[in-house]
């Protein structure tokens, strides 16, 4: 082997090795369901990409004071191009009306997200989803529930817009956790990013119908921030304010992504 080839064959190497990380040293700038708010953009991890997602979130009620508590973790995988899967598990602790408090899984959940198309001058970048809530846990719904939504995300210098859409299709949810799910969704946000010190500041405007039967809609309205605090980790944080609906409250996150790949999992190229 000659010494040219040698050195691109040693450039290869490293290039293969440092893949994942390089990767990871962008994730600050992809927004997804929850992190930092609800609305997401319409792109899915990159193929073979793997993302370990842990969120709390606190909501306080303005007229009574009383505050929930939920720990969502996810673990998301790029199976395909432009495709993600997902497993999501959220433990929340709400009051009870009585007092004291309930706590629990609120329902396994298994999603996929699928990119359309990369965004071009005359179209936004467009995706499809769909989310499904299972029966499993405490304060899980009574029946399966299935969410399909649809995202647009556009590009400007300096500047993106995301759109968001969702229904979910079942039966009206009548446990303590009935006004966190929706019954249909709609949300815009804007973001801007600041490269050179791996920073994302966005802000939204939503507005939902809760799952339960009779929910009165609610308007929120949030600002949060990713900052890439290691090549493989994002933090995340939101303060929003949902200031209609049957409950009006102050709502704050915080969360963190490790995002890494798994080699024995990646094609190997001769």
């Amino acid at each position: 082997m000659t010494f040219a080839a040698s050195r691109a064959a040693a450039a290869l190497l490293i290039a293969c090795l440092a893949a994942p990380v390089l990767r990871a040293q962008v994730e600050y700038y992809d927004l997804e369901a929850g992190r930092p708010l609800r609305v997401q953009d319409a792109y899915a991890i990159e193929r073979y990409g793997w993302d370990v997602q842990a969120g709390a979130g606190t909501a306080s009620c303005s007229c009574s004071c009383s505050c929930s508590y939920l720990l969502d973790i996810a673990l998301a995988y790029g199976v395909l191009p432009r495709t993600q899967i997902e497993v999501t598990a959220p433990f929340a602790s709400s009051p009870e009306p009585a007092g004291g408090r309930m706590s629990g899984l609120e329902g396994l959940g298994f999603g996929a997200l699928y990119n359309l198309n990369t965004e071009t001058l005359s179209l936004p970048a467009l995706a499809v989803g769909a989310h499904v809530t299972t029966t499993a846990g405490s304060l899980a719904p009574a029946a399966p529930l299935l969410s399909l939504e649809g995202i647009a995300t556009r590009s400007w210098p300096g500047l993106r817009l995301h759109l968001n859409a969702a229904a979910t299709i079942g039966p009206d949810d009548a446990t303590a956790s009935a006004s966190d799910r929706s019954r249909w969704f709609a949300g815009a946000a804007v973001d801007h990013a600041w490269p050179l010190r791996s920073l994302l500041a966005v802000a939204e405007l939503t507005a939902e119908r809760p799952l339960g039967a009779g929910g009165a809609v609610a308007w929120s309205a949030g600002a949060g921030a990713r900052f890439q605090a290691a090549p493989q980790f994002v933090l995340d944080a939101a303060v929003s304010r949902r200031f209609s609906g049957d409950e009006p409250a102050w709502m704050a996150t915080l969360g963190i992504t490790w995002s890494f790949a798994v080699r024995a999992l990646m094609p190997v190229h001769p």
